[in-house]
């Protein structure tokens, strides 16, 4: 669909919206009386539409230079958000300058970063402003050196609206870009961040279809944390569906793998028949990394109680943890450690190959 034609159909989009949002007269009044209306603009889909047709057509160059990282899972409870933070804390140590924007309702990030209550937490309201406004998507400051943040919150709610809205006014288009044009809005959004970051991680909530097909049309590679449970599993499954549905418009996305959260390290036995299963759910397409992550709910309170990721509390023995507690929060920092040692060596070795991994 060209420019002209677009236009003219967002008009005709935002004609019809009209209609959608009805209220009837009071009681009593005569019944043929017509219906109050109320008008429902919806925003512009034009620059979602050229940030897709952008990804197809650089979509060599991008699989040579990855930069957005999608942290995501159908099911929650995975280890998603402190995955997120950890490594972004992580890259953010070793030099790298990070953007962690949190997709996610819930905002967990703000907790496990401890910047809650503070002048970088806005609720998402800087990710609503670009996606419904058209205004730059800015992060709304640095809480630790290198690391930037663009928080998620309950304001996410009022994309989550406009996004169903939009996919619900394209959906009878047989040309799939102009079907799919909706799914571009973060891809548009996330532009203004390229230049000025070395790595993005976008953090997805489990339970928006709408949410978690914006994250893979705009992302370039995808890492999916799970749990031994079946739940997992078909969380996983979820995704690697989503992510067929995006690749049409973003070929260049690529799954490096899973992420094992959860798991009793010592059990080798029980760990690797968890291995072998979702070995076998990926047929070959991506890894399981080979660190996982343990499951130590006392070390996991500790941190995000003190607004700290693993890495940072076992370097602060001023805290008043629990000296047991404490020996818990240096072995999973190890594992983050490990872990995202891993994921920046998969990142390097797409990046250089061009790889999908897919």
């Amino acid at each position: 669909m060209d420019q002209v034609s677009l236009a003219a159909h967002i008009g005709a989009v935002n004609a019809c919206a009209s209609g959608l949002l009805t209220t009837r007269q009071s009681p009593g009044e005569e019944e043929d009386r017509e219906m109050a209306t109320t008008t429902l603009e919806i925003a512009d889909i034009g620059p979602a539409w050229n940030a897709i047709q952008k990804r197809l057509a650089n979509a060599e160059s991008i699989a040579t230079k990855r930069m957005r990282l999608v942290i995501i899972n159908g099911k929650g409870g995975v280890g998603k958000s402190s995955l997120a933070a950890a490594i972004a804390v992580t890259c953010a140590s070793i030099g790298r300058k990070v953007a962690l924007v949190e997709m996610d309702p819930q905002g967990n990030n703000a907790e496990d970063l401890g910047f809650l209550g503070t002048e970088f937490f806005d609720n998402g309201q800087a990710q609503v402003d670009a996606i419904l406004n058209g205004k730059r998507l800015v992060p709304t400051g640095m809480v630790r050196d290198n690391l930037y943040v663009i928080p998620g919150g309950d304001l996410l709610e009022q994309i989550v609206e406009e996004l169903y809205i939009q996919k619900r006014a394209y959906r009878d288009y047989e040309d799939s870009l102009s079907r799919d044009a909706w799914m571009g809005m973060y891809a548009a959004a996330l532009e203004d961040l390229d230049e000025d970051f070395d790595l993005v991680i976008l953090d997805v909530a489990p339970g928006y279809e709408t949410l978690q097909l914006q994250a893979l049309t705009a992302g370039d590679m995808v890492i999916i944390p799970a749990k031994s449970d079946p739940s997992s599993r078909k969380g996983l499954r979820t995704v690697a569906r989503r992510m067929v549905q995006a690749r049409v418009h973003n070929p260049a996305i690529a799954f490096l793998g899973v992420a094992l959260f959860g798991v009793n390290s010592s059990a080798k036995k029980v760990l690797g028949n968890i291995r072998e299963f979702f070995e076998g759910d990926l047929k070959g397409i991506a890894e399981v990394f080979s660190t996982s992550i343990r499951h130590v709910e006392a070390a996991a309170v500790a941190c995000r109680t003190n607004g700290l990721v693993p890495q940072e509390l076992a370097e602060r023995s001023d805290r008043g943890v629990d000296p047991s507690v404490m020996n818990s929060v240096v072995n999973l920092a190890k594992d983050y450690r490990s872990l995202a040692i891993e994921i920046l060596s998969t990142i390097s070795k797409v990046n250089s190959t061009g790889g999908s991994e897919q």
